[in-house]
């Protein structure tokens, strides 16, 4: 049944404006704080207010929103991701993990965050899926990296089931990540 049509939620994902950085900021306090709760050693990219403002200016940060059929024009965000072009020198991926950067062709996803009471319902694969979509159409083939901490064997196989490939394990200052990537469509 056609989303816009049924009583279901539609989401939607589009770049962040300079409205939604107090949103980008207290979601990653939200997700750092569940984390931490859960055991997990995973830490987010610390940021400020300044940094995903300048991140937003340069395009690099998308909002998943969705809309409910009691109010169709209200979209309330739920998530958001920040794509970098891949880049050892400015933080934004390792020259150990191999990865070619040849040609600008090559992306770091990061911050991934969904509101924690929205995760475990698969809008993390819906997510995922419209940002390797959006991905493709605005930046053409290429490759795009993550890592996560290589402990988090849940959200190693969310990585593995929407396509992402494993590229290795590496050390980490005390613990691994692991790192994966995907190949882009230009679409």
């Amino acid at each position: 049944m056609d989303q816009m049509t049924s009583n279901a939620p539609r989401y939607q994902i589009h770049q962040a404006t300079p409205a939604d950085a107090e949103y980008v900021f207290s979601l990653a306090t939200r997700v750092q704080a569940a984390l931490t709760a859960s055991g997990s050693l995973q830490e987010l990219t610390p940021s400020t207010l300044e940094t995903i403002r300048a991140s937003i200016h340069k395009e690099e940060i998308l909002i998943f929103t969705y809309t409910d059929a009691t109010s169709s024009t209200r979209l309330t965000p739920i998530g958001s991701v920040t794509i970098s072009p891949f880049s050892p020198s400015s933080g934004h991926g390792s020259v150990s993990w191999g990865i070619d950067e040849v040609g600008g062709k090559t992306w770091y996803l990061h911050s991934l965050m969904l509101e924690p009471t929205t995760q475990g319902n698969g809008l993390g694969k819906i997510f995922l899926g419209e940002t390797l979509k959006l991905s493709g159409k605005r930046n053409g083939a290429g490759t795009l990296v993550l890592d996560c901490w290589a402990g988090n064997q849940k959200l190693k196989r969310f990585y593995e089931e929407v396509g992402f490939g494993l590229v290795g394990m590496f050390p980490e200052e005390g613990y691994e990540i692991a790192v994966f990537r995907v190949q882009l469509r230009a679409c």
